[in-house]
């Protein structure tokens, strides 16, 4: 059985990939609906991605070696650190009311999050997830 440090870390970048791959799966997928009532609750997946993230950080804190070295994957994660913390900062109705059409601009910056999440993951997990988010993504485009 994983520890809660690897099983808090997986279950955020599942998660993360899943809000990520909600839009271009309901746009590959029109005619399922379950897909449709999930893009309706992204923000609240994105979120609980966050918090897996929170509890995989929390339980790594004390062990963290905090470097500055890019050939580190751990370097990966705690750049990606910053970034979903924002998110999950603004991934509410608030920070919608506040920041208007900045929001979504800001929102954009899942794509280097889940870079830098997918770096710090490794490979070959990482080239997998990176192909089939992309991919889909790229079908989705097509198909407008």
């Amino acid at each position: 059985m994983p520890n809660l440090t690897s099983l808090s870390g997986n279950l955020a970048l599942f998660v993360l990939t899943l809000t990520i791959s909600i839009r271009p799966l309901v746009q590959v997928f029109p005619k399922i609906f379950f897909l449709k009532k999930l893009l309706a609750k992204r923000r609240l997946i994105g979120n609980t991605s966050a918090i897996f993230f929170i509890i995989h950080f929390l339980t790594l804190l004390p062990y963290i070696p905090f470097t500055a070295d890019p050939r580190d994957r751990v370097f990966y994660g705690l750049l990606a650190a910053p970034l979903m913390l924002i998110l999950f900062l603004t991934g509410n109705d608030l920070a919608i009311r506040i920041l208007k059409r900045r929001w979504k601009t800001l929102h954009l910056l899942i794509h280097p999050l889940f870079l830098l999440v997918l770096t710090h993951k490794g490979f070959p997990a990482s080239l997998i997830l990176f192909s089939f988010v992309y991919g889909l993504r790229l079908i989705a485009f097509l198909k407008k």
